[in-house]
């Protein structure tokens, strides 16, 4: 019974320490490190209570690693404590077949509940999408399969404080949340006219300076070229999942204009040398904010 009470409370902290990540509740960032490091304790001490609870837990692990959902300083303390603490107290060796197929349930529940967030699944597969309910498939077909209930228990475990965690934070959401965001915009001298005038290499900067920054697209980037009187270049926007980049190239003229916005904090320096690697020439800052509100 211990290990789906703690199963169940890593859960709901790890859903906590999330909605305080995206939404800003009342905690303050100290709590929310403390919650981080306390769901991320739990998930490694259960990896020492079994071969089974090692599988299940290792394998959501994994698959959020994979997945790319480790993108905030409290989930990387959660992932830091977790390992810490398998190593430090002796983690059982998980079954590495049973925890491969977990562990790719897992990373497509996080694939498809990304897909259901930017409404791109039909509703019956956005409910499935949204509650990650494949894990739970595959961790009932193994016990299954070995007449183990340990593997399904563990997950509902999980899944139930999970749930908990998401109606907690409704209720305890901060009805004014801080508005954040960082800006930043480029001014580029002396490219390269031919880079500039390159549809080619729009794309390419486009394609590349979300990934860079830990960003995740949710369109293609999109370039044309235009002329106006005298004046041509070739203009770029790419859609994020936190807000957009954009480029205006003026080949006569061997200038760029640049601007980076999200609502997730990013350094300043990588696109600034991304940009500068692209077109040529030397980029500035016009502008370089990082607002609160």
């Amino acid at each position: 019974m211990l290990g789906y009470a703690a199963a169940l409370l890593s859960g709901f902290l790890a859903k906590l320490t999330d909605a305080q990540v995206d939404e800003q509740l009342w905690f303050g960032r100290n709590a929310s490190y403390a919650m981080a490091i306390a769901y991320g304790a739990l998930g490694g001490f259960l990896t020492t209570l079994s071969p089974q609870f090692a599988t299940v837990f290792w394998a959501i692990l994994v698959a959020v690693l994979v997945s790319g959902k480790i993108d905030s300083k409290e989930h990387q303390l959660a992932i830091a404590s977790f390992i810490a603490v398998a190593l430090v107290f002796g983690g059982k060796m998980p079954d590495a077949a049973i925890f491969l197929f977990l562990a790719s349930a897992a990373a497509l529940d996080e694939k498809l509940n990304d897909l259901a967030d930017y409404g791109a699944l039909k509703k019956t597969t956005r409910t499935i999408a949204c509650y990650r309910l494949l894990l739970d498939v595959a961790a009932l077909a193994i016990t299954v399969i070995q007449h183990d209930p340990a593997y399904i228990l563990a997950v509902l475990s999980f899944d139930i404080g999970y749930q908990g965690g998401a109606y907690a934070s409704k209720k305890i959401s901060n009805p004014h949340p801080p508005v954040r965001g960082t800006h930043l915009m480029l001014d580029l001298r002396g490219g390269d006219s031919r880079k500039l005038d390159s549809e080619e290499d729009v794309s390419y900067f486009l394609e590349s300076v979300p990934g860079v920054i830990g960003m995740r697209k949710i369109s293609q980037p999109v370039v044309r070229r235009f002329e106006s009187g005298k004046d041509y270049g070739v203009s770029g926007f790419v859609l994020l999942a936190e807000s957009h980049v954009s480029v205006h190239t003026y080949p006569r003229k061997r200038a760029a204009f640049i601007d980076v916005f999200s609502c997730k904090r990013f350094g300043f320096s990588v696109p600034k040398e991304m940009a500068e690697r692209t077109f040529g020439g030397k980029a500035e800052a016009r502008s370089e904010k990082r607002l609160i509100s």
